[in-house]
């Protein structure tokens, strides 16, 4: 992978390349063997400066804490997993996480980094620099991908816009009305509530309110009952159950939730705001 990350865009909290001693409340995290046979690497240096346990392949022990890595990336997923979850559960300790599977077991940094994702928003986590080049890589050509999109459709809504404002459109729209459009065709861009949608942009994002919303694409009705926050990372969520069906109860990223999405060529809201049934 071609790494373009200077130094200005990497955070404070990087995990030395040598760790051989730790600070009060420090916690050296390591990768083990589910049998917890620490006979090598950071393990072996866990055991024996940091008070790992033989025997012991996952957890806390002494100043330290395991992930077995020997198990495959199935089985090391939810091991992170479970690291972040303590590691969020104890905000008093530093985790320094070394790079985890990317040495007797034989893993990429690539294939590994991912998976500490959550953790890496934690504040008491330091990861090494291998990681954080692949997690800001990654974070980065997504931005970069977003950017794109944003500047395309931003063009394609002012090239629309000037189509409604010349004229033609009402020529269309009224032509569409006494039936000389052929209704093979699609048409959504002569629905005026479809325009005003658009160039609203997101008004149901400035002022969303709970109440009953529909899905674009399967049709089901939803209420929307109120907005939550994520503790850990502080997203905006927005909590919604079904009105069909077992009434489950969902959770999904706010500014999700409210965007616009491409549909049979037309770029209509993920959930549309209707009528209380």
């Amino acid at each position: 992978m071609e790494k373009n990350i200077n130094a200005g865009m990497l955070p404070d909290r990087i995990t030395p390349s040598l760790v051989n001693v730790l600070a009060d409340g420090e916690i050296f995290v390591f990768g083990s063997n589910i049998h917890g046979a620490h006979m090598g690497g950071a393990a072996r240096t866990a055991m024996e400066k940091f008070g790992a346990v033989w025997g012991m392949g996952e957890g806390l022990q002494g100043r330290s804490y395991a992930i077995p890595t020997m198990e495959g990336l199935d089985n090391l997923a939810p091991a992170v997993q479970r690291f972040t979850s303590f590691a969020r559960q104890h905000q008093e300790l530093k985790f320094l996480v070394t790079a985890i599977g990317c040495g007797i077991a034989g893993y990429q940094a690539g294939e590994i980094a991912p998976m500490f994702l959550e953790a890496a928003r934690l504040p008491n986590v330091f990861l090494p620099m291998s990681f954080w080049e692949v997690i800001l890589h990654d974070r980065i050509t997504r931005i970069l991908q977003m950017e794109e999109i944003y500047d395309r459709v931003r063009k394609d809504l002012a090239t629309l816009k000037e189509y409604e404002e010349s004229g033609l459109w009402l020529e269309d729209y009224e032509a569409d009305e006494r039936g000389e459009v052929p209704s093979a065709i699609k048409r959504g861009v002569l629905s005026q509530d479809g325009l005003d949608d658009l160039f609203d942009g997101s008004s149901s994002l400035k002022a969303p309110v709970p109440g009953f919303y529909r899905h674009f694409r399967n049709g089901k009705l939803y209420r929307l009952i109120g907005f939550a926050t994520i503790e850990a990372t502080e997203e905006e969520v927005v909590v919604y159950q079904a009105m069909n069906g077992d009434h489950r109860l969902w959770v999904r990223p706010k500014a999700n939730f409210f965007e616009s999405v491409m549909y049979e060529g037309n770029l209509v809201p993920r959930f549309r705001p209707v009528q209380r049934p």
